[in-house]
């Protein structure tokens, strides 16, 4: 548990930095989530950092999610990172719709190394420190 929260703290790290260097569109917000859940006895532990992208053209909120997921199970465990703009129009090189910037699933692992792969997914989302420019926003100054 210790390890999820580590990774929890360096993703909240990640994305408050990132909101507050770039400059986002109108009412903007991170919304920063832990979702639990439990499927077939299986308990799933989902952190979600969510950039919800408003501005006054988009009758809905276009999204940019950071989403990192544990799933104890028998017979192993499985551990799933995601990076995905999901817009209502085109912002920076991304086309309306949604798009898949990265994602990892490993599954039937040992907890061992579910927790392993945590932590190396963590880091490869902390490495993506660019999309904000890829979306087109510019730093703040």
């Amino acid at each position: 548990m210790s390890e999820l929260i580590e990774c929890r703290r360096r993703i909240d790290d990640f994305t408050v930095g990132m909101y507050l260097e770039y400059v986002f569109p109108g009412d903007s917000c991170l919304v920063p989530g832990v979702l639990l859940g439990d499927d077939s006895g299986a308990p799933e532990v989902t952190l979600l950092h969510s950039f919800r992208l408003v501005t006054q053209q988009d009758a809905e909120a276009s999204e940019l999610n950071f989403r990192l997921s544990i799933r104890i199970a028998e017979p192993g465990c499985s551990v799933e990172g995601s990076v995905e703009v999901d817009l209502e129009q085109d912002m920076g090189e991304f086309d309306t719709g949604v798009t898949v910037l990265q994602r990892a699933r490993r599954e039937g692992l040992t907890v061992e190394q579910a927790v392993e792969l945590l932590r190396t997914f963590t880091d490869a989302m902390v490495e993506m420190g660019d999309v904000p420019e890829r979306l087109g926003l510019v730093p703040r100054r």
